[in-house]
């Protein structure tokens, strides 16, 4: 079976490989504080961009029976969908807007390293002007020459037919800003290598947009401390026992180490459907569902937040805010009775889901935050 192995710290290294399913059984996840080599692997920075590095080939699935899906030529842009197999990440691919087509596919994980976010890039099919704004008003800055290469502004608008860009000059008498573009005029391209120094400084006095905390837990106590705090406060609101959030948020984030809690701070799982995003929008990451068919990756949405805090409000609302979990909140003021309540009404097909929460409140003492 394929596994990932994080090492012993010291000979060992890090990696993707097999072991025989005969010899090994599935165990609870160390709790921070007592593998070394996992609280290290844990604590690496989380690539969502990766590039790479040579010539390399994306591949429909992760083992011997894949088939080559395209050659990616060096340098390519790709964005991590979340999965790790047999030596293979599971990447998005943008596509070239020529011969090679976008999609998701498998890469060795050999052949990319981690890349910051390239952004979204456009050409002009013809010479076109660079407006200092999007109406009647605007002044006309500079002719932009065929083919020139644009980042697109995220977040930006697009009003009046025009789309605000970031120009990076032409090195002589075209100056590097932002500046809007008609919309009719361009089309996208890959990301250009190397990536141009920013068009724009950034001021220190200006507004900077909220950013999604990030969390690196060293301890038990640290991670429990942490969430059975905002765990006891969500309970005065909706009733749910904070043991029981507390012993959910361990089981389901891996002690907050899984990607969706480092990336989004999403710590129970919760898909954004049906337009319901979180306050931070939302996260893209690939899961493996059991179909008949087998296994098959399928990419989801899941809900993003700002902080931790924000994720175990939204948790508390999803039982207030379902009937079938209120025979569970009428026997809330006994923790153990309400773990028990939200497996009969189908929180988990894990048959020992209850008493592996159980077990998680007994062995920490979570009743103290209830």
């Amino acid at each position: 079976m394929p596994v990932y192995y994080v090492g012993d710290g010291l000979l060992r290294r890090p990696g993707n490989g097999w072991v025989d399913f005969a010899l090994v059984e599935t165990v609870d996840a160390p709790p921070p504080g007592q593998d070394s080599a996992v609280d290290a692997d844990a604590s690496q920075p989380l690539p969502v961009w990766v590039q790479a590095h040579r010539a390399t080939t994306l591949w429909s699935g992760p083992d011997e029976k894949a088939v080559t899906l395209t050659d990616l030529p060096q340098w390519t842009f790709l964005k991590v969908a979340g999965l790790e197999r047999g030596g293979r990440l599971l990447v998005n691919y943008a596509g070239d807007y020529a011969n090679r087509q976008p999609g998701i596919g498998w890469v060795d994980q050999a052949a990319v390293g981690p890349a910051g976010d390239p952004g979204r890039w456009v050409a002009n099919f013809r010479a076109t002007p660079l407006w200092s704004g999007f109406d009647e008003k605007a002044v006309r800055f500079t002719d932009a020459p065929q083919w020139t290469k644009l980042r697109i502004v995220e977040g930006a608008s697009v009003d009046g037919g025009r789309v605000q860009v970031e120009f990076f000059g032409d090195g002589r008498t075209r100056k590097p800003g932002l500046a809007w573009i008609a919309g009719g005029d361009i089309g996208p391209i890959t990301p250009p290598v190397p990536l141009p120094a920013p068009a724009v400084e950034t001021s220190t006095t200006s507004t900077v947009a909220r950013q999604v905390e990030q969390h690196t837990f060293s301890s038990t106590s640290g991670f429990i401390d942490a969430v059975g705090a905002a765990a006891k406060r969500s309970q005065k609101t909706t009733g749910v026992p904070a043991s029981v959030t507390v012993a959910q948020a361990i089981l389901e984030s891996d002690w907050g180490r899984s990607r969706l809690t480092r990336q989004g701070n999403n710590l129970f799982g919760i898909k954004a459907l049906g337009g319901a995003v979180g306050p931070a929008g939302v996260v893209s990451l690939a899961t493996w569902e059991h179909t008949d068919g087998g296994d098959v990756v399928v990419q989801a949405p899941f809900r993003a937040y700002y902080t931790l805090e924000q994720s175990i409000d939204d948790h508390g609302k999803f039982f207030t805010s379902n009937k079938r979990y209120a025979a569970a909140l009428s026997v809330a003021s006994d923790a153990r009775a309400f773990a028990r309540g939200i497996q009969d009404a189908g929180y988990a097909t894990d048959p020992s889901y209850a008493s592996k929460l159980i077990g998680l409140m007994d062995r920490y003492d979570l009743y103290r935050f209830d």
